[in-house]
Order: C-alpha cells, then sequence, then structure tokens
C-alpha cells in the first residue's frame, strides 16, 4: 500500500510538473488563458498547413474566429516540441521599432524571422509608415526565403490591405504575403456577440 502511495504521489507531482512547463511554453507562445486551450477545425487545417510549409491569411470581420484558429495552430505546434509565437502585428511592430530606437537592436525582428512558426495576429493594423511596410517585408521575406509559415490573421482582404498600404512597395509585400499562404475567408455570425449570456 505505502509503495502504491508514494508512486502516485510521484505520479502526480510529475504530471503537475508537466503541466506547469506547458503553461509556461504556451505563455512563452503569446498564448494565455482560452487561447492556450484553443482548438478548432480551422486551427487543426492551419496546423497542418504550417507543418508541410505552408501558412495562412485568415480573413474576416471582428469575431469570426481567427485568433481563436490561429491560436489553435500554435497551440499544437508547441505541443508537438515545436517553438513557435503568436503576436499582433502592432505590438511586434513595437518590439521591433523600440530596439532600434535603443541602440539599433533588431533582435526582435530576428527573433521573428527565425521562428519556425510564427502567427501574426490583426495584420494591417500596424499604422502603414514606411518603415513598417519595410520591416514587414524583411519579415515576409526572410521567412519565406527560410521556408517557415507564417499565418497571418486580418480583418481585411489583402486587395485592400494592398490597396491602404499603396505604392510599390506595399504592393509587393502583399504579393509576397499572398504567394507564401492560402487564403481564407471566415464569415458567419460575430461569435464573440453571439457567445454573451
Amino acid at each position: 500500500g505505502r509503495e502504491r502511495g508514494m508512486s502516485t504521489a510521484i505520479s502526480d507531482a510529475r504530471a503537475e510538473a508537466m503541466a506547469k512547463i506547458r503553461a509556461s511554453k504556451l505563455r512563452a507562445a503569446g498564448l494565455v488563458g482560452e487561447y492556450a486551450r484553443a482548438d478548432c477545425e480551422l486551427g487543426h487545417r492551419l496546423y497542418e498547413l504550417a507543418k508541410s510549409g505552408v501558412g495562412a491569411y485568415v480573413h474576416g470581420e471582428s469575431g469570426r474566429g481567427k485568433t481563436y484558429a490561429a491560436s489553435c495552430a500554435v497551440r499544437m505546434w508547441v505541443d508537438s516540441g515545436g517553438k513557435a509565437r503568436l503576436v499582433s502585428a502592432p505590438r511586434l511592430m513595437e518590439e521591433i521599432y523600440a530596439g532600434f530606437e535603443r541602440d539599433g537592436d533588431k533582435r526582435a525582428l530576428d527573433r521573428a524571422c527565425r521562428i519556425p512558426l510564427l502567427a501574426l495576429d490583426d495584420f494591417g493594423m500596424e499604422r502603414p509608415t514606411e518603415t513598417a511596410i519595410e520591416k514587414l517585408s524583411i519579415l515576409v521575406d526572410e521567412r519565406v526565403k527560410a521556408g517557415l509559415p507564417t499565418i497571418f490573421t486580418s480583418n481585411m482582404r489583402i486587395g485592400v490591405l494592398s490597396n491602404s498600404w499603396g505604392e510599390v512597395p506595399g504592393k509587393r509585400l502583399a504579393s509576397r504575403v499572398i504567394g507564401s499562404c492560402r487564403i481564407v475567408e471566415l464569415e458567419g455570425e460575430d461569435w464573440r456577440v453571439k457567445c454573451r449570456p
């Protein structure tokens, strides 16, 4: 009896430690709360695409499940032992700018270029400055050259985004995104409104 009890206690402690490690890895990947438990059919499809080296451009109105699906793909990637990150495009741009302004540090951009799976949420919500388009172009170009998948989520169709970025650099960036991704349009009801009590 006593050995069995110790074995169960060790097993429970190991399971608890593993759960803490997993939660830490998911947090590092940008997944907290419901996003750390995200599970949906589209997320599974995005994960399968990413495993084959193909990214996705997921667009639709707010509340359609874009971030949730991207979170599911990132969670599955992390759970399979890989490194991934979900970050909003405006937040990533802030990190990149902060490094360059501080001392020319480009580590934030380098990390984003190298992470095996990057999910850029709210793509197109960053201010479309010349510098932003330049940094995003570097990011997309480096990831494409390295064969690394990127999942983009956006409220805008890529053509609308291309027009809002304007000129040759913006159209070139949009073309690169289209060339590296499957386009997925989400329609339907706003889940955030539908799920309210």
